[in-house]
């Protein structure tokens, strides 16, 4: 059994390296190649060819937002797991204080 999830977590980290890595990068490169098609649409704004190319970089920053929303709520989900039970015996302690 521990073969198979040793074998298992290569593969998501191979996986996470392919498809994750870079994100916040992908985030800002798709922004800064809307922002300069928004200016090249300015200059022309019955170009085709132009607003074609504008609706599909809507749709690559869209996808790169939600790929950084998900590793941001997994991130944060992570953190509480690891996190939450710092303080728990403590408050466990004063409650049983009170209670005598």
């Amino acid at each position: 059994m521990f073969q198979v999830v040793s074998k298992l977590k290569q593969q998501l980290k191979q996986l996470h390296g392919v498809h994750f890595h870079g994100v916040s990068d992908g985030v800002q490169h798709s922004y800064l190649r809307l922002i300069s098609l928004w200016d090249s649409l300015h200059l022309d704004p019955l170009s085709i060819t132009l607003q074609g190319m504008e609706y599909e970089a809507q749709l690559d920053y869209v996808k790169w937002r939600k790929i950084e929303k998900i590793i941001l709520c997994q991130q944060t989900k992570e953190h509480y797991l690891q996190h939450s039970d710092e303080n728990l015996g403590y408050y466990h302690t004063l409650i049983k204080q009170k209670r005598r």
